[in-house]
């Protein structure tokens, strides 16, 4: 990565690092949680959407819906999906020619680490350095290569771009799970990429809810 590009993500860094530090509270032990759910008999495994139930009030991931990317005996991996920026990286790389038929609001994934970069891409075709992660979507990381991907986009590729993620150490979520933190629902490619973000929690929390709207 050049010393330019490398400029670029600090500065996207610098923008989007406000608003992930104003999404975490004073006092995360004071959590109210409710009972445990068992949603549509689903396991947690890579390619499902984790949704916070309505009692979580840590404004963290207070009504979030989280992509899990990886699970493996230490632990769990995943991505905030409905918390877009009003950041636009056209204005961070106003020479890359393929941001002007692609507009790209980067999204806060999730607390840890807020200057990792991943990306999830809408496509059925396999890429280079990208793995699936459920139907039709493709995820890849690291700031070289996410500035490489956007830098190559066509014209009306899907592309979605995070900073930060949601972790979890062995055993920690299905503690949760188990407490009632999240249902674990089928993840889907529309409510990624073509759904509004700010109607995914409650589509997902009616829905588990028995709310048809």
């Amino acid at each position: 990565m050049s010393f330019r590009t490398h400029f670029q993500v600090r500065r996207i860094v610098y923008l989007i690092l406000p608003l992930i530090l104003a999404s975490i509270p004073n006092n995360t032990d004071a959590l109210n949680l409710g009972a445990a759910h068992d949603v549509f008999n689903q396991r947690l495994e890579k390619g499902v959407f984790l949704v916070a139930s309505r009692e979580i009030t840590d404004p963290r991931f207070k009504e979030t819906v989280i992509l899990v990317t990886e699970t493996n005996r230490h632990g769990a991996i995943g991505i905030i999906i409905n918390r877009p920026t009003d950041i636009d990286m056209a204005d961070i790389f106003p020479d890359m020619e393929s941001l002007k038929d692609n507009v790209i609001h980067p999204y806060i994934g999730g607390p840890v680490q807020p200057t990792f970069l991943s990306v999830l891409m809408n496509t059925v075709q396999s890429k280079e350095d990208m793995s699936p992660v459920l139907e039709g979507v493709q995820f890849g990381l690291g700031a070289g290569f996410v500035i490489n991907l956007i830098s190559e986009m066509k014209k009306d590729d899907k592309v979605h771009v995070y900073f930060g993620y949601a972790g979890w150490t062995a055993g920690q979520l299905e503690m949760e799970l188990h407490r009632g933190d999240w249902h674990i629902i089928k993840g889907d490619m529309q409510a990624i990429f073509n759904n509004d973000p700010a109607t995914v929690w409650s589509k997902y929390i009616n829905l588990v809810s028995g709310i048809w709207i």
